[in-house]
Parts: C-alpha cells; sequence; structure tokens
C-alpha cells in the first residue's frame, strides 16, 4: 500500500445495528417503542409523535405546513408538592415542509434544530433509526407488522 493512500479497511464511524422496536397498527396509528422502552414513536397521516427519555417532538400537519414542537416534561412534585405531577416545557415551534408528519421528524430542518439542545436533551443516535423505520412501515403498511386485536 502506498503511504499516502486512504486505509478503507475499518469504517469512519462506528455503525449500530438497527434496533429491536415492537410495532403494532391500532386504530389507523402506528405505534413503536424499544424493547428497552427508552424511544418510543406514534404517527397517523396528521400528526406523529416520537419520545425518549422526558422529552418528545411533536409534528402535526396544518394545510401544507408541517409544525413541529419540541416539549420536556419537568418534574415539580417538590416545588408543588402534591405527588406525580409534572408539567411540560414546551419550546418555540417551527415550522417545514414534509410529504408527512412522521417524515419530517427525520428532516435535516429537524436535525439541525434538535442538535442545538442542551446535552442533556440531546437525541440518542439509534432514535434516528427508530424514526426512518417507523418511516418505512407507515408509508409500506403492508410490511407484516400486526394489528392490535381487541
Amino acid at each position: 500500500m502506498r503511504a499516502n493512500a486512504i486505509d478503507m479497511s475499518t469504517p469512519h464511524r462506528p455503525t449500530e445495528p438497527d434496533p429491536v422496536i415492537d410495532w403494532v397498527w391500532e386504530d389507523g396509528q402506528l405505534h413503536g417503542r424499544t424493547a428497552d422502552g427508552l424511544i418510543s414513536v406514534s404517527a397517523n397521516l396528521q400528526r406523529a409523535q416520537w419520545t425518549w427519555g422526558a422529552y418528545t417532538l411533536f409534528a402535526e400537519q396544518l394545510d401544507e405546513q408541517v409544525w413541529l414542537t419540541f416539549d420536556k416534561v419537568v418534574d415539580e412534585v417538590g416545588r408543588l408538592g402534591v405527588p406525580h405531577t409534572s408539567a411540560v416545557e414546551v419550546f418555540s415551534p417551527w415550522m417545514g415542509r414534509a410529504a408527512t408528519p412522521l417524515r419530517a421528524l427525520n428532516s435535516a430542518l429537524t436535525k439541525e434544530k434538535l442538535s442545538a439542545l442542551p446535552t442533556e436533551a440531546q437525541v440518542p443516535s439509534v432514535a434516528y433509526s427508530v424514526v426512518a423505520q417507523a418511516v418505512r412501515i407507515f408509508e409500506n403498511p403492508r410490511d407484516g407488522v400486526p394489528a392490535v386485536r381487541e
């Protein structure tokens, strides 16, 4: 091998296997949750939401725009003195064009906005694969995802 040749035998970034996700269709809505329960996604034609830890990103179709709202559940137990009480801190919404609210969750603009979050709110890298899987399943619903049986 020449001294200035690039060694391509090792990847430049670590590759993670696709996460194991339990998917189900219920009442026209796709629901998915990772096996460890840390990441969940749900979507229908008008809305989608993606949750990791105390953080949730909502996308809602309004006319030809998709509005995205990011929020964080803030523990209020100590301050209010009432057990099992929580409040939500809502960050400024933003909008963009996307084919579906679910696609908006995984758009370049959304990734850019989420990359500016404080360290404790950073999106786990595997979360983007969960949303990408959701997009594939939502757009090809006959790919073996079961419906909930009553």
